[in-house]
C-alpha cells in the first residue's frame, strides 16, 4: 500500500512475494531496501529453514530479490532490522547462542555483511529472544523475550536495551500498558 494524496492505496501483494510465504518486513532507513524472512528455495533447492532476503525498492536494481549474504545459517533466521549504518540485527537459532533463540548483529562494511556476532548475555537469555527492532542510530534495541518470570504473558513481553560504550545494557522490561497478558511481539 502506498500513501498517496493523504490516503493509503488499496493493498496489493508485493510482486516479489507472489509464490512464497514471506514475513517480518523491514524497510531500511534510507528506504532503498526491504528485508524479510522466507523459506523460499535457494538456487532451486527447497529451504528447510527461514532465511533473510532483501529486495531493492529504489535504484537501477529495483525489484531484484537476493539472499542476504553471511547472516543465514542452517537454522531459522527471523525479524531483520537495519540501522542507518546498514548494520544488520536479527534473531536466530544458530549455533553459539545463549538460549533457544538469540539476537545477533552483522556489521556492514565495504558492501558486505560480516559474520554475525551474538549480542551476549546482557541481552540474550536461555529463554529466548525474538522480534527485535534497532533504532536508526544503532543504540536502542526493542525486542521480545519469552519465558522470563517478570513477563505478563507466557508468549512474550517487550524489552528495551541501550548500547553504551559498545556494550548492550541489561534490558528493561516494558511495563503495562505496553506489555499485556496477551502476546506482545515484533516491535517494528
Amino acid at each position: 500500500s502506498e500513501f498517496l494524496n493523504g490516503t493509503w492505496s488499496e493493498p496489493k501483494i508485493a510482486p516479489f512475494s507472489i509464490h512464497d510465504s514471506d514475513s517480518s518486513p523491514f524497510i531500511s532507513v534510507d528506504g532503498k531496501e526491504l528485508f524479510f524472512t522466507s523459506k523460499r528455495p535457494i538456487d532451486g533447492v527447497d529451504s528447510k529453514s527461514s532465511n533473510v532476503w532483501k529486495v531493492q525498492l529504489k535504484g537501477p536494481k529495483k525489484g531484484k530479490t537476493t539472499l542476504v549474504s553471511n547472516v543465514n545459517s542452517n537454522k531459522n533466521e527471523y525479524s531483520p532490522s537495519v540501522d542507518s549504518n546498514r548494520n544488520f540485527y536479527f534473531g536466530s537459532y544458530q549455533e553459539g547462542g545463549e538460549g533457544s533463540g538469540d539476537l545477533w548483529c552483522s556489521e556492514y562494511s565495504d558492501g558486505n555483511y560480516a559474520k554475525p556476532i551474538n549480542l551476549g548475555s546482557n541481552v540474550n537469555t536461555p529463554n529466548g529472544e525474538w522480534g527485535s527492532c534497532i533504532s536508526p542510530d544503532g543504540k536502542i534495541l526493542v525486542f521480545e523475550n519469552s519465558g522470563n518470570s517478570e513477563n505478563y504473558s507466557y508468549a512474550g513481553d517487550l524489552y528495551i536495551s541501550k548500547k553504551v560504550d559498545d556494550t548492550w545494557q541489561k534490558p528493561l522490561h516494558l511495563s503495562h500498558p505496553i506489555n499485556s497478558i496477551g502476546s506482545d511481539l515484533t516491535p517494528k
